[in-house]
């Protein structure tokens, strides 16, 4: 996998401009990872729209998008940007596909380490599980009255290289991720707005196929 891929994946996912000070340290980790846990785990189908914000500082400028989400059990995601261009990413197991101008790029995640690292990244930070990202991430725990936020760094050197720190706002009520900050340096960034989400409703299979 080149590495345009790599940073390619990280343009894709977004980040959100979170005021870390508004947060305190966690006041039990064994509960939030064990409510996480269990929610996660009956975690079956996700819908919802998005908003998303990305500033360039070499431009000084934000580039806004927004479009569909579409999750599903195990390792199903579709992001459908609808404005202001019509651009589409599917992973459907170990395939990642890009749709664009009417043209599709195939990716196979599986025969690369780093590539099977944003995939399990790409569905740890969506669906809020951590299973898999505390292994190549070392996470800060912080809260509020209404939400948790999860600050995560990269533990390898060749991950540093594309990607600074992720951080994920994660709402209490239904413990679904509520916002996403995935910084690919410490001023470029991504946002993210996840709305009118709907969970475990069905969701047809066809949504990850992309002709």
């Amino acid at each position: 996998m080149k590495k345009i891929s790599f940073t390619l994946l990280l343009y894709i996912l977004g980040v959100l401009s979170v005021q870390a000070q508004h947060y305190t340290p966690i006041k039990s980790l064994t509960d939030f990872e064990s409510h996480l846990k269990e929610t996660s785990g009956n975690l079956k189908t996700i819908e919802s729209d998005f908003k998303q914000v990305k500033y360039l500082d070499v431009f000084d400028e934000e580039i806004k998008s927004s479009g569909k989400f579409y999750y599903k059990q195990l390792n199903k995601i579709r992001m459908q940007y609808d404005k202001p261009l019509d651009y589409l990413i599917v992973i459907n197991g170990p395939t990642l596909k890009i749709r664009s101008d009417g043209k599709v790029a195939t990716t196979d995640l599986g025969k690369n380490k780093m590539m099977q690292q944003v995939q399990e990244m790409i569905a740890g930070c969506m669906i809020g599980n951590l299973s898999g990202l505390t292994k190549n991430y070392t996470v800060d725990y912080l809260e509020d009255a209404k939400s948790y936020l999860l600050q995560l760094t990269p533990k390898s050197n060749a991950v540093k290289a594309y990607l600074y720190r992720i951080e994920m706002v994660i709402l209490k009520a239904d413990m679904s991720v509520d916002r996403l900050k995935i910084s690919e340096t410490e001023s470029n960034y991504t946002e993210y707005f996840f709305l009118h989400k709907k969970l475990n409703q069905p969701i047809d299979e066809n949504i990850f196929t992309v002709n």
